[in-house]
């Protein structure tokens, strides 16, 4: 039966002992040729569990189990997780979706699981993904996903995957295109006005300009032509 916590050998130390590759296993440390062995286990290279799934052996060499386990070495589970799971034989046998000595997690596909078992654990959806067990790949199919897992859409799409047209769009040729409702239409008339007023504004104010050019220019004639030839006084003075 497999272990509720890792007593796997992930742990191991090792070193050349004679002619002998001597190891300890489950996290313990070879001292002087011994191996000095972890809390919950022992043996000559920490090899043994003696009780299973979190359970603790006593000086008398009886193992104490955590709650919902029994047996010699805490192997036999005694009661499984309501509606999560079925005790047969000593074991769960868990719903589609749970997992877990008790069936106490959930089998998350695209995400982690989250709490500490029985109805307050749940999933922690990776982004792009939703639904109980992180099954559903989320589309959002005018727009992006963001960090909180939800669909931003473009600015003419809307739905919760993007894929409606906006207020005041309209499906044309599979996009979505501004419609003329009552408000758009005013709001293109108001845009008309606003650009017919500033060309009148810049076609009087180019016309004065002209005009104000022109007067300059003919006063400046005017003052010219009214002064007498210097020319034609010098010569009536040497007569």
């Amino acid at each position: 039966m497999s272990s509720l916590f890792d007593s796997g050998n992930s742990v191991e130390h090792s070193i050349q002992y004679g002619r002998t590759n001597f190891s300890c296993f489950n996290g313990g440390s070879l001292i002087n040729g011994r191996c000095h062995c972890q809390e919950r286990f022992e043996g000559e290279a920490c090899e043994i569990e003696p009780c299973l799934n979190g359970g603790r052996k006593s000086k008398t060499g009886r193992c104490h189990c955590p709650y919902g386990l029994t047996g010699k070495r805490c192997e036999t589970v005694t009661q499984c997780i309501e509606g999560k799971g079925k005790l047969e034989n000593g074991r769960c046998k868990c719903e589609d979706r749970w997992t877990g000595i008790f069936c106490q997690s959930r089998m998350c596909h695209n995400g982690i699981s989250v709490g500490t078992g029985g109805q307050g654990s749940f999933c922690l959806c990776d982004i792009g993904f939703t639904g109980p067990f992180c099954e559903m790949a989320i589309e959002c199919i005018h727009g992006s996903i963001t960090a909180e897992n939800i669909c931003s859409c473009a600015s003419n799409w809307s739905g919760e995957d993007c894929n409606q047209c906006a207020y005041e769009y309209q499906l044309i040729d599979g996009d979505c295109k501004l419609i003329a409702t009552e408000n758009s239409l005013i709001a293109v008339q108001n845009s008309k006005a606003v650009t017919l007023w500033s060309l009148i504004f810049v076609i009087a104010a180019a016309s004065f300009s002209l005009l104000l050019i022109g007067i300059v220019i003919t006063i400046y004639i005017k003052k010219c032509s009214s002064k007498p030839s210097r020319v034609g006084s010098d010569a009536g003075t040497d007569v």
